[in-house]
């Protein structure tokens, strides 16, 4: 079976009141927004909702004008053809001049757009990965690495009162001395 459909924009509605925007099951005329729609055929339910719902949802003649896809009542359709084209043009020439101005190969890397590897490019995404992961090892090993407060404190690096930095050192020196005795 065929499903057809016509939406007549503007003007008259038929009986219906004015914004109705219920859609009926079945066959024949109906009216959503001020639009005028002739259902035929059998669809399943679930398609006919599906196609209410699409109906409802639709643009008006006037957001489709306002957006430049359809033309203005008031224009002719040449005119906007014409426009159209125009626009076109405009774009593909704006497009071929940044294309012939873009910046070379070795500009890009300095600007650290792209990066400078010997790699194929199939193979750069895992390349990058694996130099994350590497730096990310680098990282952790350092940080488990990195002095305590005990140590900045005992190198002069973390400044304390006098009598905290004594009672730190002073604890220092009594668990490496007891560290001697342990077996």
């Amino acid at each position: 079976m065929v499903f057809v459909f016509s939406m007549l924009y503007g003007g008259q509605q038929t009986g219906a009141p004015k914004g109705n925007k219920a859609i009926n099951c079945g066959q024949g005329q109906q009216n959503v927004n001020n639009k005028t729609v002739y259902l035929a055929v059998g669809r399943s339910g679930k398609e006919s909702v599906v196609l209410q719902l699409r109906l409802q949802q639709r643009r008006t003649r006037e957001q489709l004008v306002d957006q430049g896809i359809m033309p203005s009542l008031k224009s002719p359709a040449a005119f906007h053809g014409q426009i159209r084209s125009l626009e076109r043009a405009r774009t593909e020439n704006f497009l071929k001049h940044k294309i012939r101005s873009r910046p070379e190969r070795a500009e890009l890397i300095r600007m650290h757009i792209l990066q400078e590897t010997g790699a194929e490019p199939s193979l750069q995404a895992t390349q990058m990965r694996l130099k994350r992961a590497r730096l990310a090892d680098n990282l952790n090993e350092m940080i488990s690495q990195r002095p305590g407060p005990m140590e900045l404190v005992e190198k002069n690096i973390l400044p304390v009162d006098s009598s905290v930095k004594q009672a730190i050192i002073g604890e220092r020196t009594v668990m490496i001395a007891f560290r001697a005795f342990l077996p």
